[in-house]
């Protein structure tokens, strides 16, 4: 049975305590926790607080999502931000945290964008050591990404040896075979991501175009185009322990409509599998 968790950024019109609420309601043992939620976003709550909620749920508090936009547009304050993300990551119980290498805007050039991130992870990997935490990047989408394939991530690692991976299976899909992606980062593999998307070779409103040249939309997870059986039986297969996160980001539906649709759509696999098993072992 793989460890599913919740990424609370996608239940962000509830309160914190709801969202703790929904997860184990929902079967998981796991949340990630934000910045959004402890005053830039989403309310003013203490990353004690968010400790506190997600222990007193028997929820494990399994990554920390660090947004350092200000630190890679150089903004003065930057390097307070980044401070303060990795205290709050602490603070709230992770071991772990996820800088999204969002593209820069105005940069048209995919290698500065690189550039400009790896000088960002690097001075948070290296912040990371004293809190005990593991900096992770994700594979994240669009055709100016800094990291969207595996020779992507290898880069950033090989100029960051303490840094692992969040690997996203559909942003990976979005660069290639996230099958064969998955398994060439698995070393590295630290945390994931579960979404899906809605694919087509062409333009079209409300798409936007990934790295390998074709154009995607949000979906809610088994309602997209992402061929979720061949990528469940690899990380089956791998042996892969860890957390992974559920993630809705369509507008299809409510926040929390989407959320619940996807986690029964990877239920009604877990068990469509335990069935297989069943009717080979009989």
């Amino acid at each position: 049975m793989l460890n599913y968790s919740m990424m609370s950024l996608c239940l962000s019109e509830l309160k914190p305590e709801a969202v703790a609420a929904e997860t184990v309601k929902l079967g998981m043992k796991g949340i990630d926790w934000t910045g959004t939620w402890c005053g830039n976003g989403y309310g003013a709550y203490h990353p004690e607080y968010l400790k506190k909620i997600s222990g007193d749920a028997g929820l494990k508090v399994v990554c920390y999502i660090a947004f350092l936009q200000r630190l890679v547009y150089r903004q003065p304050d930057g390097g307070e931000k980044l401070q303060r993300e990795l205290d709050r990551a602490a603070l709230c119980g992770a071991d772990k945290i996820l800088i999204p290498t969002l593209p820069l805007d105005g940069i048209t050039d995919r290698r500065e964008n690189q550039k400009r991130w790896l000088e960002v992870v690097s001075q948070a990997a290296e912040e990371c050591r004293t809190r005990n935490l593991t900096p992770t990047i994700e594979n994240f989408p669009g055709a100016l990404s800094p990291c969207v394939t595996p020779e992507d991530f290898l880069l950033f690692h090989d100029a960051v040896p303490n840094l692992r991976l969040t690997f996203d299976v559909g942003n990976a899909w979005t660069g290639g075979d996230p099958v064969e992606s998955f398994r060439r980062t698995l070393p590295w593999t630290v945390h994931m991501h579960f979404k899906d998307f809605h694919c087509r070779p062409d333009e079209a409103p409300g798409f936007w175009r990934g790295l390998d040249g074709r154009w995607y939309q949000a979906a809610a997870i088994g309602e997209g185009d992402f061929d979720y059986p061949p990528m469940l039986r690899a990380i089956r297969e791998s042996g892969y322990s860890g957390w992974i996160n559920v993630e809705y980001e369509a507008k299809t539906y409510s926040q929390l409509e989407g959320v619940r649709r996807s986690v029964g759509y990877l239920q009604a696999q877990a068990d469509h599998e335990a069935r297989s098993t069943d009717l080979s072992k009989g």
